[in-house]
């Protein structure tokens, strides 16, 4: 439809700005408008490119895949805390989660957004989504199935930390203690 497409049309040229305010001298914005994707799968790729770093890269991977296979909006906090844990986790554990997750979002370059007024996280348009679902071989790029299957092992490991044992049985040894009293 022409609304996509001109949507498609601003998106693109809106990163493509992004890309040209970068650089710190006249030289490097004349290298950058020479090298300018052609594009938008290769903008997404230069993006993603720019994601420096083992565990920001496997946080936004995670983060990628939750937003994909979410079936309704998640919130920040949502967010945060599902990227935080892997399956080699054992327990909760508050020092994992991200401090500041608005500097995350913006280590995705801009692939996804934050709405200010209900927090929710979301791609910043479809395409992102269509983009990382394509395979190309980047470490970026998954399927829908491999972006559920991430979402089910890691609650189905939440669900089994050590944490939640400990609650559960302090909570009955005190249930038995005040109907014996």
């Amino acid at each position: 439809s022409k609304v996509s497409l001109s949507i498609f049309r601003f998106l693109w040229v809106e990163f493509q700005l992004h890309d040209v305010c970068e650089p710190e001298s006249d030289q490097g914005i004349k290298q950058v408008l020479q090298n300018l994707p052609q594009s938008l799968g290769e903008t997404y790729d230069r993006l993603l490119g720019k994601i420096e770093g083992a565990e920001r890269q496997s946080m936004i991977l995670r983060m990628f895949k939750w937003i994909a296979c979410a079936k309704q909006p998640l919130h920040v906090d949502e967010v945060r805390e599902g990227i935080a844990f892997t399956l080699d986790d054992k327990k909760w554990d508050q020092d994992k989660i991200p401090t500041n997750f608005k500097r995350l979002v913006r280590a995705c370059a801009n692939l996804v957004v934050v709405d200010d007024e209900t927090e929710i996280v979301q791609f910043a348009h479809f395409t992102v989504q269509q983009y990382l679902l394509k395979p190309r071989g980047s470490g970026f790029h998954f399927t829908t199935e491999d972006a559920s299957n991430m979402a089910g092992d890691i609650c189905l490991a939440y669900l089994n930390f050590s944490d939640f044992e400990t609650q559960i049985t302090e909570y009955k040894a005190n249930m038995n203690t005040d109907m014996v009293a």
